[in-house]
């Protein structure tokens, strides 16, 4: 009996309402009629970069894209600008696994270089620059066209609390099928539209992500570092959300000042309580410029 109710739930029908239509990412440039465009205007700037590998010391840029955002005083994007798109020869052949993964041959590169005039006039009047994981792209940007540094960052990633926004995850990929749609990845300017389309949806509460992502960005960031914590606890350190750091060979994070106490608490019992074997007796923990966010 119970294998015939087993096979006879099997082979039901599926209803239409077990299934969910993804939609393709497709950014339409110019006036989005939402938002109160007569306000005081503010500009977002969402970037993205391909690269040979993961060590900015080492890798290089071999495509960069940009795409301008306007948005208002409630964080509704209110005009879509049109993306820029440079490609970088490297100087060594581009690995080939990277080329099978985003699709950039050597002789697409050959004899390109990213015109940093044309980047300075792009970011001249920028209010905020937004990727999706600005740990990656910040450093190769910053090393290739400095100035960009030292404007005010903002990460899709871990500038939004998309738990309680009802996502499960951070992937791009995976938070856009959530949503509805999906993109081709690992292409710069895909990855780019995949933000914006993100960052103009509303929330549960009807704040915007960009809203709260720029609330977030510009609220003063402190880095804390779990100094002396035990091989034992890296894992539980993964999972708050902390990466290591070989060249300091520390576990670290940037939260908000107005995480910090919550955080040491989480850290006094998880990290340095009297069983983790941790070797001090606590974090350090630094107040970070807008320069070092992300570096």
């Amino acid at each position: 009996m119970m294998n015939e109710l087993v096979h006879g739930a099997a082979s039901e029908t599926p209803s239409i309402f077990d299934r969910k239509v993804l939609h393709r990412v497709h950014v339409k440039e110019g006036p989005t009629n939402k938002g109160d465009a007569k306000s005081k205007q503010h500009i977002a700037c969402v970037v993205d970069v391909e690269t040979t590998g993961f060590d900015v010391d080492d890798d290089g840029i071999i495509q960069f894209a940009a795409r301008r955002i306007r948005f208002d005083d409630e964080g509704v994007i209110t005009l879509i600008e049109p993306a820029m798109v440079w490609h970088e020869d490297p100087g060594k052949p581009i690995p080939v696994e990277i080329s099978q993964l985003t699709g950039i041959t050597d002789s697409e590169v050959l004899g390109e270089r990213i015109d940093e005039d044309e980047v300075l006039d792009l970011f001249m009047d920028v209010d905020i620059v937004i990727a999706h994981s600005a740990k990656f792209d910040k450093p190769f940007l910053t090393k290739r066209v400095p100035p960009l540094g030292q404007m005010l960052w903002g990460c899709s990633c871990s500038d939004v609390d998309w738990p309680k926004n009802g996502f499960d995850g951070r992937g791009l990929g995976w938070l856009c099928a959530q949503a509805g749609y999906f993109f081709d990845g690992h292409r710069a300017l895909a990855d780019v539209d995949a933000v914006v389309t993100l960052l103009g949806r509303e929330k549960p509460d009807g704040e915007t992500i960009l809203a709260e992502l720029v609330r977030r960005a510009q609220t003063p960031h402190i880095l804390v570092e779990a100094t002396g914590a035990s091989f034992g606890t890296k894992d539980v350190l993964r999972r708050r959300g902390y990466r290591w750091n070989a060249a300091k060979r520390v576990w670290e994070r940037e939260i908000s000042e107005i995480e910090c106490l919550g955080e040491e608490i989480w850290l006094s019992t998880n990290v340095y309580g009297p069983s983790c074997g941790a070797r001090s007796i606590g974090p350090f923990i630094t107040e970070l410029r807008v320069a070092d966010r992300f570096m």
